[in-house]
């Protein structure tokens, strides 16, 4: 009946102040009618005593027997109380009982009863036809030179006292279902305002379970909720980034196995079918052979690729200078800058010794200044800044003054595929070099990153056995 949150935090809410107003009226209920009962009692008593006093001021012949009588009548109205005085009709005393008797207490008794001194409920004669009236009784006894000669009897009937608690129940209902009515209504204005974004989330969430990410979470405040809502955000911004990578992947994938393989067909075809000349057929093999020796680096790539994915992949660690590496590395390429007249500059420690997979490293490296004068206009500059930060870590970055990375492609860069714009599409290379790189990177415990610098350019940073990547 109660599935939604809505619902479930409305009854909640409802229950919970309900059953808590409900406690706090029958608790000050329970009070009042304490209240009334005491007052009274205490009445009752003061009462007890000014007739016990009245009564030896009569037996002391202070004052008349009339006078004793209008006392107590003017008592009895003014007060609402009754008085019964019962004397013990052996001892002469000078006067006769006054007042109605108490039935359910024995006369021959009533000297030694057990209620007496205390408040109890005792059933008085009632005036005129009907049934006995119940009291609320309090009794003191009459001794003389500790004698006892009677009982005084103050007495209030309890009909009266439960009309006066029955008036305050009554009080304390109104107020009870007056407050619930405002109460519920503002549980009901807190449930809906709190529940509203966890609905709007649960939408977003079944319109990005549909592939829909347009929607995103209303997020206001910074409470727990909010961050939810945020998390929900970026949680489908990267779905959708991620959605996007994955038919990126699968295009580029394809595209990078469809094209040799077209071409691979089409020459041979063409030999086949006649079409190219016999003398002109070894060229064209030679084309397809360069085709299928770069549908074997893909599939090597891949294959590399997945070996550290499943943490397969074995390193082949040993002490090397980075500085002489580095500076190979520099000479190897060193066509490849002098083809764009790329100006290096280099700023290399001496003598920097590390563990590491020599041959891996050199990838990674080779890989990075590729990319760098790949991206690098003719007439430009690359840096190469290579310092020892520990006893075996270093720091490497790799600086060129390129097109630069676009802000949106820095998250996805190392994704594998993953060659940005489209202009970045006709160069060669499968999209794998950075993926690659990444991993062997963080299999040394190392990390590299990609900024963008100012005005234009990319850095690409490498750490490897530093501190931070120690113990971060």
């Amino acid at each position: 009946m109660f599935k939604s949150v809505f619902k479930k935090f409305l009854l909640s809410y409802m229950s919970l102040s309900l059953i808590s107003l409900l406690l706090i009226a029958s608790v000050i209920s329970y009070f009042m009618e304490q209240q009334v009962y005491d007052q009274r009692k205490q009445l009752l008593e003061q009462k007890a005593i000014y007739v016990n006093n009245l009564f030896f001021q009569l037996k002391d012949d202070l004052i008349t027997s009339d006078y004793f009588i209008q006392a107590l009548n003017i008592m009895q109205s003014n007060d609402g109380v009754g008085v019964s005085v019962i004397l013990d009709e052996e001892r002469k005393v000078g006067i006769k009982s006054i007042g109605r008797k108490p039935v359910n207490l024995d006369p021959s008794t009533i000297n030694s009863q057990e209620h007496r001194g205390e408040y109890f409920i005792a059933y008085f004669e009632s005036e005129g036809e009907g049934n006995d009236v119940q009291m609320l009784t309090v009794s003191i006894p009459l001794k003389v030179n500790d004698v006892w000669i009677g009982e005084v009897f103050i007495y209030s009937p309890v009909a009266n006292m439960k009309l006066i608690v029955g008036q305050v129940n009554r009080l304390i209902f109104l107020t009870f279902l007056f407050t619930s009515i405002p109460v519920s209504f503002l549980l009901y204005i807190i449930s809906k305002k709190f529940t509203k974004p966890l609905i709007d989330m649960n939408e977003v969430a079944s319109n990005i379970a549909k592939g829909d990410f347009s929607q995103n979470a209303i997020i206001n405040g910074r409470d727990e909720i909010s961050q939810l809502g945020k998390s929900l955000n970026h949680m489908a911004l990267q779905i959708e980034n991620l959605e996007e990578l994955r038919k990126d992947l699968i295009a580029n994938a394809s595209h990078e196995l469809k094209t040799p393989l077209t071409t691979i067909q089409n020459f041979i075809q063409g030999i086949l079918d006649g079409v190219i000349e016999p003398n002109e057929s070894e060229a064209y093999l030679n084309i397809a052979l360069d085709e299928t020796k770069r549908l074997g680096n893909l599939v090597a790539e891949l294959i590399e690729l997945s070996s550290f994915e499943k943490k397969i992949a074995v390193l082949d660690k040993s002490s090397t200078n980075i500085t002489q590496l580095v500076n190979e590395i520099i000479l190897q390429m060193g066509f490849h800058f002098q083809k764009k007249n790329i100006k290096i500059y280099s700023e290399k420690q001496d003598n920097i010794i590390a563990c590491v997979d020599q041959e891996r490293f050199r990838q990674v490296i080779i890989n990075v200044l590729d990319n760098a004068i790949r991206y690098t206009p003719d007439n430009g500059q690359i840096s190469i800044s290579l310092s020892q930060e520990t006893d075996q870590g270093f720091v490497l970055k790799i600086r060129d003054n390129g097109y630069g990375i676009q802000e949106k492609d820095l998250p996805y860069i190392f994704e594998r595929f993953f060659k940005g714009d489209r202009s970045r599409q006709k160069t060669s290379g499968f999209g794998l070099g950075l993926t690659i790189s990444k991993h062997i990177i963080e299999a040394h415990d190392g990390t590299i990153t990609i900024a963008k610098t100012e005005p234009s350019g990319t850095e690409v940073l490498i750490k490897i056995g530093t501190i931070e990547t120690r113990y971060s």
